[in-house]
């Protein structure tokens, strides 16, 4: 089964297999905390063939480059993330 897409700043994320996503601006920790903390909009976990797993921090961004239109979007999401071990 699939989570629901995540629509942010007129981008859509996923659909996502159930479990894989956690859409923090939507949590109820979040929403009772909101006004006193910043938050990324949602958490990503993605496995790898090789028994690696990584979660990633997605925040939407409209004034992010366009993937359709900007060459140097990789500069902005590198693939390999940023290690935080």
């Amino acid at each position: 089964m699939m989570d629901k897409p995540i629509i942010e700043s007129g981008m859509t994320f996923g659909p996502y297999p159930e479990g894989y996503s956690f859409y923090i601006e939507k949590s109820k920790c979040y929403k009772n905390m909101q006004n006193d903390v910043k938050m990324a909009e949602f958490f990503l976990l993605q496995y790898k063939d090789d028994n690696i797993s990584k979660v990633r921090i997605i925040e939407a961004k409209s004034s992010s480059p366009n993937p359709m239109t900007q060459s140097g979007l990789k500069t902005v999401l590198p693939d390999n993330g940023i290690n935080l071990s």
